[in-house]
């Protein structure tokens, strides 16, 4: 019974001794750190000039691109490092003929920057330097992001066609030639992986390509038709979508074919938030289509 005694009380001196060392090298080590960044917030200014080197442009990259702002990354290449350095981003709209008119956005020490304010279905420029104590770096490489459109009725324009959507339907209307027939229309949609379309039309004995590449998503049918205006004819293409997802935003497509113009579908719930457009997003395809057809024989006049 006496040598059970002994050791427990053994062990509960090793217990408290090894708690109590643990705990005054925590307090220690916890001293050290709060002294060692006293001493280097103190002495940053001299180390910075003692062993700060002449900064280098840094790399930057498009992350993503909205309807009026721009993302990029940028990625530092400290020479030292002691190095501490901030970031001045300048941009300009990338129009050729035209001499570049750089705009400063700001100077920050963040790497993950957005240049807001932006006009959409624009090419802009891009370009960094670093600064710090010892001075500024050359700008970096140009990179060049264009703005995505403003979504009207869920779509946008392309060239020589405008386009809407709802959750379930694409629809396109084109201007044609008065003269078009139904049968000189030709409307291909492939049923591989990879869907492409292929639009043509044979206008005066010319055929012209309206539309050809790889939809974004899958396409369940196709069809046409071709509507009068006064001046004109409408050929109005609509698609049924496929797939759709349990949350209607993840349905929309930011372009008709791939390598199109491109909208920002971040915006188009943001669009129908009014009357109006609540009940153009609830509106079935039919008479979705013939508001399409209306408004572009109105653009087409002017």
């Amino acid at each position: 019974m006496g040598v059970k005694r002994s050791f427990v009380q053994k062990l509960i001196r090793r217990v408290r001794r090894y708690v109590a060392e643990n705990l005054l090298f925590q307090i220690f080590w916890y001293m050290i750190e709060d002294v060692w960044g006293h001493v280097f917030k103190t002495t940053l200014p001299v180390m910075q000039r003692l062993f700060s080197r002449y900064p280098n442009a840094p790399n930057v990259i498009v992350k993503d691109a909205r309807a009026n702002r721009v993302k990029l990354e940028i990625e530092p290449r400290l020479t030292s490092p002691f190095n501490v350095e901030k970031y001045e981003i300048a941009y300009s709209i990338a129009e050729k003929g035209d001499l570049d008119v750089w705009h400063v956005v700001g100077v920050s020490e963040f790497t993950q920057r957005t240049v807001p304010r932006l006009e959409q279905d624009r090419e802009y420029k891009f370009r960094v330097r670093a600064r710090n104590i010892r001075g500024s770096s050359e700008w970096s490489d140009v990179v060049i992001a264009r703005t995505k459109q403003r979504p009207v009725n869920g779509g946008g324009t392309g060239d020589g066609y405008v386009w809407s959507q709802t959750a379930t339907e694409i629809t396109i209307a084109f201007k044609v030639h008065r003269s078009l027939q139904p049968n000189h229309v030709s409307l291909h949609l492939t049923n591989s992986q990879e869907q492409l379309m292929q639009l043509y039309v044979v206008e005066e004995g010319q055929t012209r390509n309206l539309l050809n590449g790889s939809v974004p998503k899958r396409v369940k049918r196709c069809s046409q038709q071709i509507m009068e205006g006064q001046d004109n004819k409408v050929l109005v293409v609509t698609l049924e979508k496929s797939d759709k997802s349990l949350s209607t935003k993840f349905d929309f497509w930011r372009s008709v074919v791939q390598g199109q113009p491109e909208i920002d579908t971040h915006m188009i719930e943001r669009e129908w938030t009014g009357k109006e457009n609540a009940a153009t997003f609830s509106m079935d395809g039919g008479g979705l289509r013939h508001r399409m057809s209306k408004s572009f024989i109105v653009q087409s006049r002017v």
